[in-house]
């Protein structure tokens, strides 16, 4: 994992999606994760963007949404590329495994918040790819409540992941 340290230059970024408010608009950690993903691709640490996330539970496809305010933090649209299907971390990464070797790139940095770098990491290294994980900002908004649901589900999903997909 990374924070502040001057990155080794990959093929592609990739931001792993999260809902959306329900009107449509980013929700905070949406806009941490792309906000980290907009600056990374600032630093010229890689020469694209790929946002991960299709319709979870509501109407507004997540990389399009992040895709849209990555547009308003200056990055290019022919910058950007969108998985638009996937619905939880497992099809993020098999669905955006098609697109890296479709174009044949192997070195991602991967976006995502600090509670489920690990998981996610680990998804794509089981995948081939060597993997620089980011982690964006963490909601200062959010309640106590809901960061201990966030780890916990983190956790149960970490347990299945290790035992039914070998990660």
């Amino acid at each position: 994992m990374v924070s502040n340290t001057k990155l080794n230059r990959a093929d592609v970024i990739v931001v792993l999606g999260y809902p959306s408010e329900p009107d449509g608009t980013p929700s905070q950690t949406m806009r941490f994760r792309v906000e980290k993903g907009a600056e990374l691709y600032h630093q010229g640490c890689a020469p694209f963007i790929v946002f991960s996330g299709g319709a979870v539970d509501q109407a507004f496809i997540e990389a399009k949404v992040m895709a849209s305010y990555a547009i308003t933090l200056g990055v290019p649209k022919d910058a950007i590329i969108l998985e638009t299907e996937s619905r939880d971390t497992l099809e993020n990464a098999s669905l955006v495994s098609a697109i890296l070797t479709s174009r044949g790139w192997k070195s991602i940095i991967l976006v995502t918040s600090p509670y489920h770098t690990r998981r996610a990491t680990k998804l794509f290294e089981r995948l081939g790819y060597s993997v620089t994980s980011v982690v964006s900002n963490s909601p200062t908004e959010t309640s106590t409540r809901t960061r201990l649901s966030e780890i916990l589900h983190e956790y149960f999903l970490w347990i299945y992941y290790k035992f039914v997909h070998a990660i």
